[in-house]
């Protein structure tokens, strides 16, 4: 009876650790799925980093044509604005060519005038002396 229960004994802790080990092996399994699906999840985010990428190379892309583009903008407003700088020199010149014309233009009227005034002054005198030389 004793070697029974020391057989019994052996069998509880034998069958014990033969379920502690099952056990441990769910655990690995259930472990090692769960690393499968991390790398599935690292694959999938390495797919999408490498996507990233290649958006990131067509975004540079655009950025650098787009500045080429800007640049060349920039070039034609600058000569714009030198044309437009070039205009603007000549309409002033213009405006202070008329406005020094027509400042000439009125002294030679008010001269013109006062020339008149005088002749008309002369002339006033001159019948007023007739008149009286007539009286």
């Amino acid at each position: 009876e004793d070697k029974a229960d020391k057989e019994d004994n052996i069998d509880k802790a034998l069958q014990k650790d033969a379920d502690e080990i099952d056990d441990i092996r769910k655990k690995i399994d259930e472990a090692d799925d769960a690393l499968k699906d991390d790398k599935s999840d690292i694959d999938k985010i390495k797919t999408e980093i490498k996507k990233a990428c290649k958006g990131l190379k067509t975004d540079r892309a655009e950025v650098k044509k787009i500045a080429g583009e800007v640049d060349e903008a920039d070039k034609a407003l600058k000569k714009d604005t030198a044309e437009i700088d070039e205009i603007d020199e000549e309409v002033d010149k213009a405006l202070d060519s008329a406005t020094t014309d027509t400042k000439s233009d009125k002294v030679d009227k008010k001269d013109k005038e006062d020339k008149k005034d005088k002749a008309n002054k002369g002339a006033k005198v001159e019948g007023a002396v007739k008149i009286e030389k007539e009286d």
